[in-house]
């Protein structure tokens, strides 16, 4: 490095990662804990009352054949691929269901 030229420091370097502190923590407890919370819950048989019971992947297996569950599946998919993410408005499949409803 040349004489005069100052090294480049990074806003952590400086103290102010001590912010992040407050974000971190909250997005921990409000995401991730329960998220990962669920998919242990997920493995057992539970309804909420009493101690669950572990049953592995029982509730996968009886999700793949569920033919309710590919339905609305499907139908997420479609909203998820017909969400005008400009806007924040999903105006596709709506539209096109009143259609359909009306033209019947």
């Amino acid at each position: 490095m040349q004489k005069g030229m100052k090294q480049k420091t990074s806003s952590i370097n400086k103290g102010y990662g001590v912010f992040l502190i407050p974000g971190i923590t909250a997005f921990l407890i409000i995401l991730i804990i329960p998220f990962l919370s669920n998919v242990g819950i997920s493995f057992t048989k539970w309804g909420g009352v009493r101690a669950p019971v572990w049953i592995g992947l029982s509730n996968y297996q009886q999700l793949i054949g569920d033919s309710v569950f590919w339905l609305s599946f499907r139908n997420n998919l479609i909203l998820l691929l017909a969400h005008d993410r400009d806007s924040g408005h999903c105006w596709v499949v709506p539209s096109n269901i009143s259609i359909r409803l009306h033209y019947q």
